[in-house]
């Protein structure tokens, strides 16, 4: 039997348990974590939220998932050790044996469980104040399994972008704002255009594609209280694939992971001309990151890394993978 193998594969647990353990701590003492946590509520109507009891409902579903985890590895282990076993009857010589993958398709499958969890504790627990908030309540995160071009089952979290992770992503910009506008091009019912306008932006701007989410934008934006506002000219655009607000100054631009991907191209295209003819400095943020590796657009445009307390925070607690790029020499290719 591989010793070494054997020993990577009990190292996988105590990790995953700490992941857990800390997603509990962090329902049991909201407070010290969420920031605004002290502001809301215990009892939340029917119409917005969830009942006090929801963190302990929490508290008991980790604890199931981590008593899953302790027993599912031992399975798994005893299972690999038989196999190693017979292995080794039929390989007296010692020779290397491939592992199978089952460990990987194990813990892939572990971690989607992990970030459907970790939706369902930002939108109930850190997201319930801003959601008080709104007139026009937000739509609750949309989970899903979907199969790549190389027949993997990846998983895909469709929105909204937590509070914290929006700002872990906002952490990498200047801290003076005032000369950059913020532009939300899906801006649904506002709710991230109105996280983005307690920094200090000139302007921020949601765009929307049709009447009905128009009207919902505009209703939250008019009753939003300005005293959680640093940007207080937040507008709400409606228009079409041929009307894009590509600002003509420093601008941080918001793709959510809802946003089409012809939709996203035409944009992108958009904002290459544009910063051909008037070079700028952009920033990207994208929810879901990885598709826009692809477009030829993209080539303006670097990679910006979180700061590293933050990066950390990404990949342990958030249930989207999210990336941030900044334009190249204000938009002028390299």
């Amino acid at each position: 039997m591989n010793n070494n193998s054997a020993a990577q594969d009990r190292s996988y647990l105590p990790s995953r348990e700490n992941l857990a353990s800390l997603i509990e701590q962090a329902i049991k003492a909201p407070a010290g974590i969420a920031g605004h946590s002290a502001d809301v509520p215990q009892q939340v109507s029917k119409g917005g939220g969830v009942s006090a009891e929801a963190p302990d409902r929490l508290i008991e579903e980790l604890s199931a998932a981590q008593e899953h985890l302790r027993t599912e590895p031992v399975s798994a282990q005893a299972a690999a050790a038989r196999g190693a076993a017979s292995r080794e009857a039929h390989n007296p010589a010692g020779l290397a044996v491939v592992p199978a993958h089952g460990l990987l398709d194990m813990l892939r499958d572990w971690r989607n469980r992990y970030r459907v969890l970790l939706g369902f504790v930002h939108r109930h627990i850190f997201d319930r104040r801003i959601e008080q908030l709104l007139f026009f309540k937000t739509a609750g995160p949309v989970s899903s399994l979907e199969t790549g071009a190389d027949g993997q089952m990846r998983f895909h979290y469709r929105g909204p972008i937590p509070e914290m992770v929006l700002g872990w992503a906002l952490s990498v910009l200047p801290a003076d704002l005032k000369r950059y506008a913020f532009v939300d091009f899906e801006a649904g019912n506002g709710r991230t255009l109105l996280l983005a306008a307690r920094r200090n932006f000139e302007h921020a701007i949601g765009y929307t594609l049709d009447a009905e989410t128009c009207a919902a934008l505009e209703m939250n934006l008019a009753q939003y209280s300005r005293s959680y506002m640093s940007c207080r000219d937040a507008r709400a655009l409606r228009g079409d694939r041929d009307s894009f607000p590509i600002p003509m100054q420093p601008a941080v631009l918001y793709f959510p992971c809802s946003m089409d991907a012809v939709y996203l191209s035409v944009a992108l295209s958009r904002l290459s001309a544009s910063l051909k003819h008037n070079p700028q400095p952009v920033y990207l943020i994208f929810e879901n990151s990885g598709p826009e590796r692809r477009l030829e657009q993209m080539e303006l445009f670097h990679k910006v890394p979180l700061p590293v307390l933050n990066r950390i925070k990404v990949q342990m607690f958030s249930p989207a993978d999210v990336a941030v790029y900044k334009s190249i020499d204000g938009g002028r290719e390299s």
